[in-house]
């Protein structure tokens, strides 16, 4: 008897601490901003290109580009590179080219240390 209870007491935990799967819909604007930032996030369903926008006190860099889903947990940017000298040579040109995201849940994303949260 103490064999079955132990047994299905096992059965019971495993099988409540499941995670909720999630929908892969990563598409959308995701925000924050804090004292001296501001970040803004913009991924596109088709054909999967982004735009990166992030605002501090003297300077406004943006990229736009294309990313892709590496496994569950990551999200991966890769800005277009600009040739032009001017815009690489004005204050919102981003000197980071590749960015990689860890995705929290559906509605949020791990930018660097900043949590974005999903806005539309």
């Amino acid at each position: 008897m103490k064999i079955l209870i132990q047994t299905l007491y096992i059965l019971f935990f495993f099988t409540g601490c499941r995670t909720l799967p999630m929908d892969n819909n990563f598409y959308g604007e995701y925000y924050n901003k804090g004292k001296d930032y501001e970040y803004r996030l913009i991924l596109q369903q088709d054909p999967n290109t982004f735009k990166l926008e992030l605002k501090y006190q003297d300077t406004n860099p943006k990229c736009i580009g294309r990313w892709k889903l590496e496994g569950e947990k990551i999200i991966h940017l890769q800005c277009e590179e600009v040739s032009e000298l001017s815009k690489i040579l004005s204050n919102g040109y981003m000197n980071e080219r590749d960015y990689k995201l860890e995705i929290i849940s559906n509605k949020k994303l791990k930018f660097k240390k900043v949590v974005l949260t999903k806005v539309k």
